[in-house]
């Protein structure tokens, strides 16, 4: 199993492409991730949202926000005040490039936030 230490690793590959552009601006960070024992484990992180990916091919993803969100109704709509059209589209990028199994991947999570997320990038892939 190829070391995530580095970006030969195809889940740091598959983020670095998707996110190049933010990574050069630093808006984000690609990092390990410390949370899991799996190796196969990484974190986008930014100022106001983390988005946790493991597994190769990609079996769980969770996205957290600095901001509480009060409401199962405000999901969306704190989403994409926080995530920008530049990080939405990153996020659409990974997807695609995984055919899918990040919506996948946070629609499992369980988590009411990540599931909205999924539906977010779905529903824009279904507007294209």
């Amino acid at each position: 199993m190829p070391s995530l230490d580095g970006a030969d690793h195809p889940l740091v590959s598959a983020l670095h492409e998707a996110f190049a552009a933010l990574v050069e601006d630093e808006l984000v960070d690609i990092v390990p991730s410390d949370d899991d024992e799996d190796q196969d484990a990484v974190e986008v992180q930014a100022d106001d949202w983390t988005l946790f990916v493991a597994g190769w091919p990609v079996t769980t993803a969770w996205i957290a926000l600095d901001e509480e969100v009060t409401s199962p109704e405000a999901l969306r709509t704190a989403l994409e005040s926080i995530l920008g059209q530049r990080e939405l589209q990153a996020l659409e990028t990974f997807d695609s490039k995984l055919s899918g199994d990040l919506a996948d991947a946070l629609t499992s999570s369980g988590d009411e936030l990540s599931i909205a997320l999924a539906a977010l990038l779905r529903a824009d892939v279904a507007d294209d």
